[in-house]
């Protein structure tokens, strides 16, 4: 019984220092790449997939995601994003409110703006200049309106003092896109 302990021990000793060189070797697969990443990064795809799925060991291409993907940051330049952009797309409000037993409850809401903004790379270091702008959503809170006895509504028109407001009227979208 100890010969075969010590010889599976052994085996799988061998087995693990065997998938050293494998291991210290794995990268990300390209797929992975992010366009707005280094261009000297490590990655790997498969060339012939197998029809099962799989890749064979010799199909196994290692390159770099610059190379891979065609898009990438320079190891030697930093983006400068500046904002160039910002636009409302939505506005939306949001009600909230409070009971207490035997005191009634609270009323407010808070009124949100979504804005598409823009930003550019002022250095253009990306190696392709489609990345040289990128786009973000931003929802933010840009009104308030409470706490009351009575229901508050955001997107009514009017402000907490009862005057038109501009600010208070929504279109319901609640994305940039």
């Amino acid at each position: 019984m100890r010969t075969l302990t010590r010889g599976f021990i052994q085996f799988l000793f061998i087995i693990m220092v065997l998938s050293i060189p494998v291991i210290a070797s794995a990268q990300q697969s390209c797929f992975e790449c992010d366009p707005y990443g280094s261009c000297s990064e490590p990655c790997w795809y498969c060339e012939v997939l197998h029809p099962d799925g799989w890749c064979e060991t010799w199909a196994v291409v290692n390159t770099t995601c610059g190379e891979y993907f065609g898009a990438c940051n320079p190891d030697n330049c930093t983006p400068n994003w500046q904002e160039t952009a910002r636009e409302v797309r939505g506005t939306y409000g949001e009600a909230s409110f409070f009971c207490w037993w035997g005191s009634g409850c609270t009323y407010s809401c808070t009124h949100h703006s979504v804005e598409l903004v823009t930003w550019t790379d002022a250095n253009q270091c990306n190696t392709s200049s489609y990345y040289w702008t990128q786009s973000s959503c931003q929802d933010y809170v840009d009104g308030w309106k409470g706490p009351s006895s009575h229901y508050e509504d955001c997107c009514s028109g009017f402000n907490d003092n009862f005057q038109l407001d501009p600010t208070y009227t929504c279109n319901h979208y609640h994305s940039c896109w």
